[in-house]
């Protein structure tokens, strides 16, 4: 497959996937959770970020079980307003330079956690870097503002969280217009914070998947939406408008 006369997969064209992992989990674990979307995207190079909170626990039994730690947040959700904005800030900080040493990534996936950071880093870099944005799939989202009670994140993203309006520039900073995949889980009990995320995407290019089962990827016995995910996935990067990425950028984060 090919875009702009270059064909995807040669070293001098590789798209680079940027991946964020969820709370209290760790770039080996969304490594294994993403293997069944690997495996369909080879043309593909995945880089794996970590959040820079180090974590003594997993977010469930299940995952402790399955997978040693270390594991990792983004930010905590039981903090002061005060201890909130530092531990976002140097997610996004942490982000920035992550991107700056691997990037730019023309794709972002975000689970969960992750997936709220991935959103923070498409309202910064549309307000600060006036570029296209990425393609950006998130897993079992939730929105920027679940469980927070950050100035910053009010600051970067508006007020309103639980607006119940149709989609409008006032239910969040400024609607992102980006191509965008949801994955949700209908046993999720997250599920309409994910639903409610979709609000902060344009909905003209805002794609929908939804998988039987809980809060997580979908189930490996799902293949033919695999199929459909892999197919989506690049069809929307076959579209993306030259130069769409998150790339290097400078920013006051203070």
């Amino acid at each position: 497959w090919s875009r702009s006369g270059m064909t995807w997969g040669t070293p001098e064209s590789r798209v680079k996937v940027m991946c964020v992992h969820g709370w209290r989990t760790s770039p080996s674990i969304m490594e294994f959770q993403t293997s069944e979307l690997r495996r369909r995207l080879p043309e593909l190079e995945f880089h794996f970020m970590p959040g820079h909170m180090r974590e003594s626990e997993a977010c469930d039994q299940t995952i402790a079980s399955l997978f040693p730690g270390p594991y990792y947040a983004h930010w905590g959700l039981h903090q002061s307003e005060t201890e909130q904005t530092v531990n976002i800030k140097k997610a996004v900080a942490g982000a920035l330079d992550f991107i700056k040493k691997n990037g730019p990534f023309q794709c972002v996936v975000g689970f969960s956690q992750g997936a709220a950071l991935v959103t923070l880093l498409a309202s910064l870099y549309q307000r600060e870097a006036k570029a296209a944005l990425p393609l950006i799939v998130c897993v079992c989202g939730v929105r920027p503002d679940h469980r927070m009670q950050s100035s910053f994140v009010e600051e970067l993203i508006g007020t309103n969280p639980l607006s119940k309006q149709p989609r409008d520039e006032s239910c969040f900073g400024s609607i992102l217009r980006a191509r965008s995949l949801h994955i949700l889980g209908l046993q999720d009990p997250l599920l309409e914070r994910g639903r409610a995320l979709l609000q902060v995407y344009q909905d003209e290019t805002c794609t929908v998947f939804e998988h039987p089962r809980g809060h997580q990827f979908p189930p490996w016995e799902e293949k033919l939406m695999y199929d459909d995910i892999a197919k989506c996935i690049k069809s929307a990067l076959s579209a993306m408008p030259e130069g769409a990425a998150f790339g290097e950028l400078e920013c006051n984060l203070q």
